[in-house]
């Protein structure tokens, strides 16, 4: 999970819908909660299990888990924030499918490589996982809810789809997914016509002020909505 998010919280600690379902992009790690707690309560999934047999075993993401594994240990990295402190690496006994994942750099760019060529899915729900279903007309990611609107992405298409941002470019859609916390950073982007992708991860925050000039680097010029991740400029 983001740990941005939760530097907002409501005054009551509860949580509200602020506009309608559809009609507006927030980030929201409390949503992908609600929706475990419905897999788990509603249909008694257990999720970690579902997700290692469905993903993780069937192709071959040895290294990563929803929960610690013991034979982690032998190799594993703290965190260092923006000030250069120290964070423990978390070792998480219960799955939170919002941010309690471990998992290792050549496990995750695998994944990546998964979603780039579509395996394990139809061409409907391949198509669908990355169509721009809800545009992005906030000025930044976060704070989550304190955002005016804007219209200043709209020359690149920049919206969200299921569980991927989306964003146009010279070289066709790209879809990209963030992750950070104290003392973690990472960043995957993919070229979706040509399969291109880079897959960025730190165990220090500070690593996310190069990750739009890697990204310029290795893949072109991409239009990466750098200020509004929060990565500055670009």
């Amino acid at each position: 999970m983001d740990g941005r998010a939760f530097r907002q919280l409501e005054p009551d600690q509860k949580l509200r819908f602020h506009w309608d379902p559809g009609t507006r992009y927030a980030y929201s790690g409390e949503g992908l909660l609600l929706a475990q707690f419905v897999l788990e309560e509603g249909l008694k999934l257990d999720v970690g299990k579902e997700m290692q047999a469905r993903i993780f075993d069937r192709f071959g993401m040895m290294r990563t888990s929803m929960t610690w594994r013991d034979d982690f240990a032998s190799n594993f990295a703290d965190g260092y924030t923006d000030s250069g402190e120290l964070q423990q690496h978390s070792r998480r006994r219960n799955a939170r499918v919002a941010g309690s994942m471990d998992t290792s750099l050549g496990d995750w760019a695998s994944f990546l490589a998964v979603v780039a060529r579509g395996e394990g899915l139809s061409l409907q729900a391949r198509a669908e996982m990355i169509r721009r279903s809800i545009e992005i007309d906030s000025a930044k990611q976060f704070p989550t809810l304190d955002q005016p609107r804007t219209d200043r992405w709209k020359s690149i298409g920049l919206g969200y789809a299921v569980g991927w941002g989306v964003f146009d470019t010279p070289f066709g859609q790209a879809f990209f997914k963030e992750g950070h916390d104290d003392g973690t950073a990472n960043y995957a982007v993919c070229v979706a016509a040509r399969r291109d992708c880079i897959l960025l991860m730190s165990n220090s925050t500070r690593a996310e002020a190069i990750f739009v000039s890697l990204v310029h680097k290795l893949l072109g010029e991409l239009p990466i909505p750098a200020e509004w991740e929060g990565y500055g400029p670009g």
